[in-house]
């Protein structure tokens, strides 16, 4: 079941389905610096409540037992503009990632830290950035780009991504290792996977252009699988330390249509198993 708070109210009937759309990768390749915004699309009967540019907060929830009820948080998200017919309404409503859309203004020194960069957005943008456990990294001012650039770039030089949490946070994560494993019997059809893993092996910065139109590039590691990224704001040093993290990091990408699991988030690695009962 589905619950969606708005404000004071719960509404937890009438709820005709909700689809969680997003991840943590823009594209079919693995790259870092994504900041995506996810989305639900919600269809249900007409609330007795304003809902439109309101901010809801979704929880799925599941009988324990007859007396012990849960409900898992999914998430804050703001409605657009609801689509009514009859007694029915649709709508999409996105994450606050959505809010970063707007110029970064700072009144930091010339010479800052990444941190003290994120603090600053949090405070102009009033939405929680998470900067626990991150450590200072000494970057220049940024000027004349958007917050969610901004957050991009600093993604990256964490080699990893931004992502609105349950919580409604935004955060900086990379990937992990789960303890889910997808077995035959949770999964239909077949198991469409690469026959080899990706490795990161090198990765290209652009980060500017000289006088005469060129592009400027620093680059890290060695290999022939190479990803590329722009960051006006990355340095030698610093995308060193960015390849020093990813060496090593490899995946197997597949697709799988499997039942699903509200805990999974979209950092999680998740292992998958053949019909006959190994590895792909």
């Amino acid at each position: 079941k589905s619950k969606l708070i708005i404000g004071e109210n719960e509404i937890e009937s009438g709820i005709k389905s909700i689809a969680l759309k997003g991840g943590s990768n823009s594209g079919s390749s693995f790259i870092i610096g994504s900041c995506i915004s996810q989305y639900i699309e919600v269809e249900m009967e007409k609330p007795s409540v304003f809902i439109e540019n309101e901010e809801i907060e979704w929880r799925i929830g599941a009988d324990i037992s007859a007396t012990v009820e849960e409900f898992v948080p999914m998430g804050f998200f703001t409605v657009g503009k609801p689509e009514s017919d009859e007694n029915m309404v649709k709508f999409t409503a996105f994450d606050r990632m959505m809010k970063t859309e707007r110029a970064y203004f700072s009144s930091l020194p010339v010479s800052t830290s990444t941190v003290a960069v994120l603090n600053e957005m949090s405070t102009f943008l009033g939405i929680p950035i998470i900067t626990t456990g991150l450590s200072a990294i000494t970057i220049k001012r940024p000027v004349g780009y958007t917050c969610r650039e901004v957050l991009s770039y600093i993604s990256q030089m964490y080699a990893g991504f931004a992502i609105c949490n349950r919580q409604g946070q935004i955060e900086i994560k990379s990937y992990v290792n789960s303890s889910l494993q997808v077995l035959p019997g949770k999964y239909w059809d077949s198991f469409v996977h690469n026959d080899f893993p990706y490795t990161f092996q090198k990765i290209v910065c652009h980060t500017g252009k000289d006088t005469e139109g060129n592009t400027i590039s620093i680059s890290a590691g060695s290999g022939n699988r190479e990803m590329t990224i722009s960051n006006p704001l990355m340095t030698q040093s610093i995308l060193d330390s960015v390849a020093t993290k990813l060496k090593g990091f490899s995946y197997m990408a597949g697709n799988l249509k499997f039942l699903g699991d509200p805990r999974i988030d979209p950092w999680d690695i998740v292992g998958g198993r053949g019909e006959d009962g190994t590895d792909p």
